[in-house]
């Protein structure tokens, strides 16, 4: 029994609470944003609010930073692939699922038909993987999960190749990737023609990422 208490709070101390409050505070941030600045775009308010939050847009960055550096923390106690697999299907799933069929149904009987998606879209919804067949999100606010979908297969196959402990230089070749395609992205916008050509995007995109995940890397 003593061992026990000791092993959990030994498990406790090693979780960095700081991280929990800097992601509720990116979370809180995109709800502001949403109810406030986003809210009256889309909709326009009755009356005025009290004020707008558009730097909450930049919430959902901070989170994905924050979940950047937690994920090689859950990695190094990972002691197995399908260990990784079920912890993140338990965190993302089952909460997932909730929202899925509350947004579903109340979109349904309020009528809102722009908002709505068909019952069969629905359910292919709760793959998570909805993206890969072009069905639209029953809550257009998970396109993040997407994103998060896409950052742990690769972490995972990071993980697979035993590439750990050379991370450093997984993420220097990763971050010269993003650097570039940042520059096609500008360089395009400017009117260069062989970066608009899209045989030239899609063969790059299946080079560097493969067909499962091409698409998303832009994203990412």
């Amino acid at each position: 029994m003593a061992n026990n208490s000791q092993e959990g709070n030994t498990k406790n101390s090693q979780r960095l609470w700081e991280l929990d409050v800097l992601r509720g505070i990116a979370a809180l941030s995109v709800v502001l944003f949403h109810y406030t600045s986003q809210y009256s775009t889309l909709y326009g308010h009755s009356d005025q609010v009290w004020f707008y939050w558009g730097l909450g847009r930049h919430g959902v960055e901070f989170f994905f930073i924050v979940s950047g550096f937690v994920i090689l923390i859950t990695l190094e106690r990972t002691t197995s692939c399908l260990d990784f697999i079920i912890k993140r299907f338990s965190r993302l799933y089952p909460a997932y699922w909730v929202g899925i069929i509350l947004t579903f149904t109340i979109t349904a009987i309020a009528q809102l038909p722009e908002l709505q998606v068909s019952f069969p879209e629905a359910v292919l919804n709760l793959t998570m993987f909805q993206w890969l067949f072009n069905v639209p999100n029953v809550d257009k606010v998970y396109w993040t999960l997407r994103i998060e979908i896409c950052f742990y297969i690769m972490m995972l196959l990071i993980y697979k190749l035993r590439l750990l402990k050379r991370v450093e230089v997984v993420v220097s070749g990763w971050l010269a990737l993003t650097l570039f395609y940042s520059i096609k992205t500008y360089m395009a916008s400017r009117g260069f023609g062989f970066l608009e050509n899209a045989n030239y995007l899609q063969a790059n995109n299946h080079l560097f990422m493969g067909s499962l995940i091409a698409d998303n890397f832009d994203y990412l």
